[in-house]
């Protein structure tokens, strides 16, 4: 990091030209030895976006391979694996196979009569946790099931 201002050299904007579309942001300030708003701010002086095609600024497209993947492991491995099988982001992946109509919730398993009639006494009582060891189930869940009671 460097100090307050920044003075910027023609190979620092060739540079931050070169790498915008393809490095983190945070990455090229630390090798240019400036702050990642420093560059932020020069790459909207320069009017340089994030590109993923030669000119364009639009979102990186899915392959029907890549469609095909998703639909077919989201449920079975989950969506970090197939973010990291597919070289993208969960929220990418999350996003893509709302697109394509695949459920990324995680399935909740059903409650026994017992246990619902437990919850329901508890609820509010105690924490999701405390309900959740009785239950053995985990916190989470025991707050989606209570959620659901209150539709």
């Amino acid at each position: 990091m460097s100090s307050k201002h920044t003075n910027w050299t023609d190979e620092m904007d060739a540079y931050l030209v070169a790498n915008y579309h393809s490095k983190p942001a945070s990455q090229i300030a630390a090798e240019l030895q400036t702050s990642k708003q420093a560059i932020l701010r020069r790459a909207r002086k320069l009017d340089v976006k994030r590109k993923t095609e030669s000119d364009s600024a639009e979102r990186p497209t899915y392959t029907a391979e890549e469609d095909a993947y998703i639909k077919d492991f989201v449920a079975e491995k989950g969506i970090d694996a197939v973010a990291e099988h597919l070289k993208r982001s969960v929220t990418a992946i999350r996003k893509r196979a709302q697109r394509l109509g695949v459920s990324t919730a995680r399935h909740v398993k059903a409650l026994t009569d017992k246990e619902q009639q437990y919850l329901e006494q508890n609820l509010g009582v105690k924490s999701y946790a405390e309900i959740g060891q009785v239950l053995n189930r985990n916190a989470d869940a025991v707050r989606w099931h209570a959620r659901k009671l209150r539709r």
